[in-house]
């Protein structure tokens, strides 16, 4: 499984913080960031349209 790049894992612990997600629980929201980043690259689904969500 692919490791989320460095700036992506600052800004969605950014947002998880934001969205007062539990510190217990946080590990599972990155877990499932990795298998969604890694489902994209293997059927080329382009990532941005995602990303763009947590941006905002």
């Amino acid at each position: 499984m692919l490791n989320i790049p460095s700036s992506l894992r600052v800004q969605f612990e950014g947002y998880l913080r934001q969205k007062v997600i539990p510190k217990n629980n946080q590990a599972v929201y990155q877990k499932w960031l990795r298998y969604y980043l890694d489902f994209c690259r293997k059927y080329n689904f382009p990532q941005t349209q995602f990303l763009l969500m947590y941006a905002m």
